[in-house]
């Protein structure tokens, strides 16, 4: 009986990848690899044409831009309180090429994993045991075919904050 309901879940997963081109398209857009240093990102999805504008609708009190750099596939912009560079972060967001990749490199076993939700993505959040390394936040957006980045010595719930705010439309 088990076998029997492993076989149908596995048939029923099958035929839902076959027929709904959306579940077919939001598995295979995103392929995550865990290695013993590192976690790498595959991306199976074809570049769009120009990158979007996104905004920020929510910052830190006190945090100001200190950096832009913008280019016609990326963005990256550095977020600094005050003159410690320990109290910044830093947004990157840019087009993913098919069949390219994304590694983050955690070289210790100081950080921890979290799926999360950033406006109904799915994402992951690095959390470091070691204060003197920055948290991480990645996730995808499968309808424009970007990739978000947040790295940040910022509390994880601000961190999550800031990248539900990121909303379409010019800076």
């Amino acid at each position: 009986r088990v076998l029997a309901a492993i076989f149908a879940l596995f048939i029923g997963i099958s035929l839902l990848l076959v027929t709904n081109t959306k579940v077919r398209a939001s598995v295979v857009a995103w392929i995550k690899q865990t290695f013993e240093h590192f976690t790498s990102y595959r991306f199976e999805q074809p570049q769009n044409d120009s990158l979007p504008e996104y905004k920020l609708t929510w910052i830190p009190d006190g945090y100001d831009m200190v950096f832009e750099d913008k280019v016609s596939h990326a963005h990256t912009m550095v977020f600094q309180r005050g003159e410690n560079p320990k109290d910044s972060f830093t947004l990157d967001y840019c087009f993913v090429q098919s069949e390219s990749s994304l590694n983050i490199h955690t070289f210790d076993d100081h950080y921890d994993v979290e799926t999360v939700s950033v406006n109904e993505f799915s994402g992951e959040l690095y959390l470091s045991h070691d204060a003197s390394k920055s948290h991480g936040l990645i996730w995808y957006d499968e309808e424009t075919g970007v990739v978000f980045t947040i790295t940040a010595f910022l509390q994880p719930e601000d961190i999550l904050h800031i990248a539900e705010g990121l909303k379409l439309g010019n800076m």
